[in-house]
């Protein structure tokens, strides 16, 4: 007879679980590519929670911000927004977090959010050439 310790048992089921937020957390950035799910973020939550997924979204900045551009190139700046705004939550060191969602907010033609964003990216990355380039845009 086989002799299982408990640390085996324990491991084998922390890893499974591991696995298993590990494609929900895949499944999310499936989701998050649809305008019609990532247009509501409150919806964008629920999954996160009902999940427990959120200890796995701080790996994912590029995925995440990726996602962001693919929704603002297809001209879904709502959907883009919230994306950006939940790679921010996790990624808040990031200067390149701040220059997307400042990007998504200049799209909208919301200079002030745009301004405060692009500012935050270039207290982080200051040679940002397009962060400086769109600030004086917006100031002129």
């Amino acid at each position: 007879m086989e002799v299982v310790y408990f640390n085996q048992i324990t491991y084998n089921a922390r890893g499974q679980e591991q696995l298993k937020r590990y494609d929900l957390t895949q499944e999310l950035l499936a989701k998050l590519k649809a305008p019609s799910f990532s247009a509501d973020c409150l919806t964008i939550a629920k999954y996160i929670n009902a999940n427990s997924i959120e200890p796995f979204l701080p790996l994912y900045e590029g995925e995440i911000n990726n996602i962001g551009c693919e929704l603002m190139d297809k001209k879904k700046l709502a959907s883009a927004l919230n994306v950006f705004k939940l790679n921010l939550k996790y990624h808040n060191t990031s200067w390149n977090a701040f220059y997307s969602l400042a990007e998504a907010y200049y799209r909208q033609r919301n200079y002030k959010e745009a301004k405060r964003y692009y500012q935050r990216s270039l207290a982080l990355n200051p040679n940002n050439k397009s962060a400086i380039d769109h600030l004086k845009m917006i100031e002129k």
